[in-house]
């Protein structure tokens, strides 16, 4: 059954479409996540310099939004996360590991025809 999603999956690009969907969020949060506080600090410093009567609101130090960002990053590690895990899941074959007499036996067999030919 989940051979079968995977296969449509991955011949109709739906996932690679999914992977890169969930990527581009996990990037654009991060983004924000940078963006945001220096927007508002700017915000603050443009309204104090256009309106100095109204300036002692801002004047009072804020309280750095703790709450948002720790969702903010419990949000783009869980994109991210996602989008690791739905790649290796479409895309990535599991290792193959193969025992010693597997390989010693196709060694020799490889060395009389190699010899032979000579």
């Amino acid at each position: 059954m989940l051979n079968r999603i995977r296969k449509a999956l991955v011949d109709s690009y739906a996932g690679a479409i999914a992977v890169g969907w969930l990527l581009s969020q996990g990037i654009c949060h991060c983004a924000l996540l940078i963006v945001s506080p220096l927007t508002i600090w700017a915000q603050i410093r443009l309204q104090q310099r256009l309106d100095p009567s109204r300036s002692i609101l801002y004047e009072q130090p804020q309280r750095f939004p703790y709450e948002q960002v720790g969702s903010q990053v419990l949000l783009i590690l869980i994109l991210l996360l996602l989008a690791f895990l739905l790649l290796r899941w479409l895309y990535m074959e599991p290792a193959k590991v193969e025992g010693p007499s597997e390989s010693e036996e196709t060694e020799d067999e490889a060395q009389p025809h190699s010899q032979g030919e000579s």
